[in-house]
């Protein structure tokens, strides 16, 4: 799977890590494109459905903005596959990158305020109204949007001065232009429901989710597990951003559950 934005259709590609130009709509996108479309079963579906779903929640929650949306899907069919893509809004860097960018690798405790309040509200709509666990909540999935000035920079520069292309094993690859920095930015939004799990299917969950180091003490434990996965997800992600200590749980097989 790969999160890359490349043409629809006829359409063309101006970057190939942040979006394209859709003429007849004139607006900027984001393609998430599956390149193992055909490995990923069931699990594409399930993405599709959470974005349904969200689609279907209440419009005046306050969780609406807080989370990715999907504005389109298609299946694009080339010699070796078939892949799926997901249309998005483009946003721009993640909780991650922008504490890389900060010498002590720490979110300024408004900051971390302000991403807190928004992911909350993300998880009350995905938990109360749309009946998902989302499972993979971290830094590199929360994104922030910006305005459209560097997109619009980059079209007029392609539409100038055209990237270098070349042509591999029957595809072409773009040279990806080196994006300038927006004027403004927007609120977190929570994004990648690849790993989401619906919840209302009355069964008992007890899947192997969450990286290493967000896993709650229900997974290792190996007990049914429910939406409070992601509250043990958020807490161990803050105490990252904020202080760059891992709060882990550790499971001995003699012991049990050991220290957090």
């Amino acid at each position: 799977m790969a999160g890359t934005r490349s043409p629809v259709s006829s359409l063309p590609t101006f970057d190939a890590d942040l979006g394209l130009i859709c003429i007849s709509e004139c607006r900027h996108v984001a393609l998430k494109l599956y390149i193992q479309s055909d490995f990923l079963g069931s699990e594409l579906d399930t993405e599709l459905d959470v974005y349904r779903r969200i689609e279907d929640s209440p419009k005046h929650h306050p969780g609406r903005s807080a989370v990715r949306s999907v504005l389109d899907s298609f299946e694009v069919d080339t010699p070796s596959a078939r892949h799926r893509c997901l249309v998005h809004i483009p946003l721009w860097e993640s909780a991650l990158n922008i504490k890389h960018r900060n010498s002590i690798r720490r979110l300024p405790q408004p900051v971390i305020a302000f991403l807190l309040r928004r992911l909350f509200l993300a998880l009350d709509l995905l938990h109360r109204d749309c009946h998902i666990a989302h499972t993979d909540i971290k830094e590199a999935n929360i994104l922030l949007p910006a305005d459209s000035s560097v997109l619009t920079q980059c079209e007029n520069q392609e539409l100038a001065k055209p990237s270098p292309k070349k042509e591999v094993d029957g595809g072409v690859i773009y040279l990806s232009r080196e994006m300038g920095t927006p004027r403004a930015f927007g609120a977190p939004m929570l994004c990648d429901f690849g790993s989401a799990v619906p919840l209302d299917d009355g069964l008992e969950h007890r899947e192997d989710i969450q990286p290493d180091i967000y896993r709650s003490p229900e997974v290792i434990l190996d007990i049914p597990w429910t939406y409070s996965v992601d509250i043990w997800n958020v807490g161990c992600m803050v105490s990252i951003v904020k202080v760059n200590v891992q709060v882990r749980a550790e499971y001995h097989p003699f012991l049990g559950l050991g220290r957090l």
